[in-house]
């Protein structure tokens, strides 16, 4: 799923918003397309991305820069994590869109992180809260961004939720 939307932007900047274990921004880290990834999230969860980041290290390249920073997702801390990181080329978050309320302080934090030719991939249940799906889906393009659905009908019926 990366690979065709990070290949102009190798060696480029990467931050995982809201990463809970890590995953997602390790495998980006892993991935050596980026020269810095940066995972995110409360900081009563930094703790354990960092000991994420340990074990995970011998598969992370020399060249990235792998960091974990507490985030919350309201518009003075993304400013600050944004100059000190940012912008990203690519933006990334995994099952961050579970109810209507973290509709408007996600997109104002994508919107302090992102520069002009940022990708943001966010995954998301289809079922969980097809709302807060589409209420995001109306606030991105209120906001200028180019919001798509990715195709699943060719994905196993196990991974389409």
């Amino acid at each position: 799923i990366l690979q065709p939307h990070v290949a102009e932007s190798l060696g480029g900047r990467c931050i995982d918003l809201g990463s809970g274990t890590g995953i997602v921004g390790l495998a980006a880290a892993a991935s050596g397309f980026f020269s810095c990834v940066v995972l995110s999230d409360l900081s009563s969860v930094v703790g354990l991305l960092q000991e994420n980041m340990q074990k995970n290290v011998a598969a992370i390249p020399s060249t990235c820069d792998l960091r974990a920073v507490p985030l919350r997702w309201d518009r003075e801390e993304a400013a600050r994590c944004a100059s000190a990181n940012g912008p990203f080329d690519l933006i990334l978050g995994g099952d961050l869109l579970y109810r209507p309320q973290v509709v408007a302080p996600l997109l104002a934090t994508i919107g302090q992180l992102a520069g002009k030719r940022s990708t943001v991939l966010l995954s998301a249940s289809l079922q969980h809260s097809p709302e807060t799906l589409r209420q995001f889906e109306v606030a991105a393009n209120a906001d200028g961004f180019d919001v798509k659905q990715l195709d699943t009908t060719h994905h196993h019926r196990c991974f389409r939720s």
